[in-house]
């Protein structure tokens, strides 16, 4: 059994073309992806959620964009989310363990999907406000 740590885009980002996992800069998204990277066996995995680009590999080359799933009608965040399953399929197999580090917006149709498919749902920081992410993953990655 393996775990995928999901962690979400941000709108800080940084102005050039570099990997997924350099280019959000927001302190937010920083201590999340020290979180998954702390917390990871080696048959472990993180990604992040892209509003943009769905599923991303933390190494895959990209440039700033300016979309949020917080600007989306209901139809569209239901697609983007079946397009996000559909590439976690292929990566994950009943048993395995999901960890959402990311907001409400990115998991609504998510969750819901993977536990169908079988997964283990683990969402550590559900209900907290930002500030309260922020604190949180400051006392969990010191």
């Amino acid at each position: 059994m393996k775990t995928v740590y999901l962690v979400s885009c941000a709108a800080e980002k940084r102005t050039a073309e570099l990997p997924a996992e350099r280019l959000y800069c927001s302190d937010l998204f920083e201590k999340a992806r020290a979180y998954a990277l702390r917390n990871m066996s080696s048959e472990d995995q993180w990604y992040i959620l892209s509003a943009k680009y769905g599923l991303l590999n933390p190494g895959m080359i990209v440039g700033p964009y300016n979309e949020t799933l917080n600007n989306m009608r209901k139809s569209e965040r239901m697609q983007w989310a079946q397009h996000v399953e559909r590439d976690l399929r292929n990566l994950l197999h009943p048993g395995d363990r999901v960890v959402f580090l990311a907001g409400q917006r990115y998991r609504e149709f998510l969750e819901p999907a993977l536990f169908a498919f079988g997964c283990h749902i683990l969402i550590p920081m559900r209900g907290m406000r930002i500030g309260e992410q922020l604190s949180w993953l400051g006392k969990a990655v010191p």
